[in-house]
């Protein structure tokens, strides 16, 4: 399938069978009105060929190749385990994701409509993408053992929950613009914060070393307290 102009469509009514497709040119072909066949498979062949597919069609479908593919209306348990190119997901909504990611995919989160907020919960996910970036409209929650040592970029927002289940957790690779983070039990965090603000919940403590808190947002709902340690190397 050669894109000949910078962008390219197949409307309704047109049926691809279901065969390895390899996806040439310059732009991106838009399959998202096309009559697709669950067993086909697409090869983006070089970094400017990109494709754009619902997550309908996407799910458990082979998209590899150097050009991106789009992921359009995004559903809360699509199947995107066998999508190596990179990726873009647009949300069409908020969604609560517990499909599959492919851990060596490059996953960029959007809406379809900018200035539109949309929210998408990946805590249930299976997998992760290999880094991640947000877009401005976009609010991503993931769990604190799903971050620890993940990339992610952007102009987005990311909350983190459960980071009192994962003392050790290291954020410094989370670097949105926006990033929180929810400590829901009382613990000791030996982590990295890495500017990540923190909101110790009603009830509960959150100890830790002053050296790891220093030049770092801990707040506190209700009654929530932060014990900070101050010892040898701290003080």
């Amino acid at each position: 399938l050669d894109i000949e102009s910078s962008n390219a469509s197949v409307g309704s009514g047109f049926d691809l069978a279901g065969r390895a497709y390899q996806i040439t040119g310059t732009g991106e072909l838009d399959l998202t009105s096309a009559t697709l066949n669950s067993s086909a498979s697409y090869s983006l062949a070089t970094a400017d060929s990109d494709l754009k597919i619902n997550a309908s069609d996407a799910t458990a479908t082979a998209i590899t190749g150097s050009g991106t593919v789009t992921i359009a209306n995004l559903q809360g348990g699509t199947d995107l385990s066998n999508v190596t190119a990179a990726t873009t997901v647009q949300l069409a909504g908020n969604v609560t994701f517990t499909g599959t990611f492919n851990a060596s995919t490059a996953v960029t989160f959007d809406t379809n409509s900018n200035g539109t907020a949309r929210t998408i919960d990946i805590t249930g996910a299976t997998n992760l993408p290999s880094s991640i970036s947000v877009d401005n409209d976009v609010t991503l929650t993931m769990t604190a053992a799903q971050a620890n040592g993940l990339t992610a970029t952007g102009s987005g927002a990311i909350s983190i929950t459960a980071l009192h289940s994962t003392l050790a957790a290291d954020l410094s690779g989370i670097d949105t613009t926006t990033t929180t983070a929810a400590f829901d039990d009382d613990g000791t965090f030996t982590g990295t914060l890495d500017g990540a603000v923190v909101t110790v919940a009603t009830g509960k403590t959150m100890t830790v070393a002053a050296n790891l808190v220093a030049g770092e947002t801990v707040n506190q709902s209700g009654s929530g307290a932060l014990a900070v340690k101050i010892g040898t190397a701290d003080a």
